[in-house]
């Protein structure tokens, strides 16, 4: 007991202003169980949410609903604040019924809820009715989205609330309505003390929520930014972008961004934000496998075309102005020659291996062949390695593979990169490029920043080469968005 009382002080230290007990445990266990509920709620450094969840919702099955029902009894003289039921139960049971309108009158306030783990529930917009027909004080629904459109459905919800509403989407989408959910008039959201005792898929921490992502300081005239990729594992765009909105004193968040492979599922994303009347949306980073799409996106728009996304054939950063003229730019250029210039590489009559034939790998070429180096590509598949060398031919001298030896390497495959396909994947065997026929101290530059060193980057490293990782390319691109979105 001692301990769960300590955790709630550290909550209340980290920044909440509610702590919920959860307490499943202790239902079945009679009369101590009670004792002990009565003293988590009496003792509390914050106000408590007591839920005790049923199994159809995600809870345990160790009690029954009379235990439940004993247990809201003996809470009638020293009620919590807020008390969740699911309505699926309540509105089946008399008893549960009797208690909840009994533990109302002591003064707690009733958080009717609805929970579906699987998907976003086809009969949503019903249970949001019937919802708002009982006499509970507060809507709760969470659901699991399968797409940024369906997450951005809870702003929906809340803009046409008919009492105090919780709106949240669950799993690896959900988290913009976590971070906006106060924002978009969401009576509030919840966060785990730490990332093992989530009680939700998505669910961030205390510390990611108020620290990360700025929750207490997010409004609804914050702008809001985001990484826009599939899959999205660790960015250091998150804290860094996110850290100099804060110290420039700058009204904007930088938020994950989700979105699957096809086109048509970006297309309808992205319009989902753009026209969203509760989200301020003002541009994003865009990464793999949605550079091209971005440029696609913005030109058939009729938006402005900069000369760097022109060049790479692609684009890493949007912008959308006050006057909601988009501009699709590219930053990789930058974040490629930059860190080869620190490590002294001179490109005029330089011989360059470039890994991959993707987005990033069409930067790289587009930059060094403009700088005056010569450029080799090597790929998983020739087809595609002699598809992107015929497209920029008019910049120069460029050709699919190539004997050496070469005065430096640009790595721009996902081989090595930790939520990717091939985590343990080596690039150079993966393309087929031989670390050999590099130079002695030849430079070589790695696109992926997760992990740090990748397989790739530790072989190169181990041959005495210049290297530079996907962190150094990183920091070199996000100085370019900033200019780009005017921060």
């Amino acid at each position: 007991m001692g301990r769960a009382i300590e955790r709630a002080e550290a909550a209340r230290h980290g920044g909440a202003d509610l702590v919920e007990w959860r307490v499943d445990a202790l239902a079945a266990i009679g009369t101590s169980g009670h004792a002990a509920v009565q003293t988590l709620i009496a003792e509390a450094p914050l106000p408590s949410i007591l839920t005790c969840r049923h199994a159809c919702e995600g809870g345990s099955t160790a009690w029954s609903e009379d235990d439940r029902v004993e247990l809201l009894r003996s809470l009638q003289d020293a009620p919590p604040t807020f008390f969740d039921l699911e309505h699926a139960c309540w509105q089946g049971n008399d008893d549960l019924q009797h208690v909840a309108s009994q533990l109302q009158a002591a003064g707690s306030k009733l958080i009717l809820s609805c929970h579906d783990f699987d998907q976003r529930p086809p009969d949503l917009l019903r249970q949001v009715a019937q919802l708002g027909q009982t006499p509970c004080d507060v809507m709760k629904l969470a659901f699991h989205a399968r797409s940024l459109r369906e997450a951005l459905e809870c702003a929906d919800l809340l803009a046409q609330r008919p009492k105090p509403m919780i709106a949240l989407a669950m799993g690896t989408f959900g988290l913009i309505s976590r971070v906006l959910s106060k924002a978009w008039g969401g009576l509030l959201t919840f966060a785990s003390l730490d990332e093992v005792t989530c009680t939700a898929p998505g669910q961030p921490t205390l510390s990611q929520l108020v620290g990360q992502w700025g929750y207490g300081r997010v409004s609804r005239q914050t702008k809001v930014l985001g990484l826009i990729g599939w899959p999205l594992g660790a960015s250091p765009g998150y804290e860094h972008h996110n850290a100099h909105f804060h110290a420039k004193e700058i009204d904007a968040v930088y938020l994950p961004l989700p979105v699957r492979f096809e086109w048509e599922r970006f297309k309808a994303d992205l319009i989902a934000l753009i026209k969203h009347p509760e989200i301020p949306f003002v541009g994003a980073s865009v990464t793999m496998p949605h550079k091209a799409n971005c440029l696609r996106f913005v030109q058939e728009a009729g938006g402005v075309i900069d000369a760097s996304a022109q060049i790479a054939g692609a684009a890493n950063t949007l912008s959308i102005d006050h006057a909601g003229t988009m501009t699709a730019a590219n930053t990789d250029i930058g974040g490629v020659l930059g860190p080869l210039e620190a490590m002294g590489v001179e490109f005029a009559g330089a011989r360059a291996a470039v890994l991959g034939a993707g987005g990033a790998a069409r930067a790289a070429c587009a930059g060094l062949l403009r700088a005056g180096a010569s450029v080799h590509i090597f790929n998983r598949t020739s087809e595609r390695a002699l598809e992107l060398a015929q497209s920029l031919g008019d910049l120069g001298d460029i050709s699919v593979r190539g004997e050496g030896p070469f005065d430096l390497a640009v790595q721009c495959t996902s081989a090595g990169m930790a939520h990717g396909d091939a985590p343990e994947a080596d690039a150079a065997v993966v393309t087929g490029f031989d670390l050999g026929s590099l130079k002695a101290g030849a430079a070589v530059l790695e696109s992926i920043y997760d992990p740090a060193e990748t397989p790739f980057l530790r072989a190169a490293r181990s041959r005495g080469l210049q290297v530079a990782g996907g962190l150094d390319m990183w920091g070199a691109q996000a100085t370019g968005q900033h200019r780009f979105w005017g921060f």
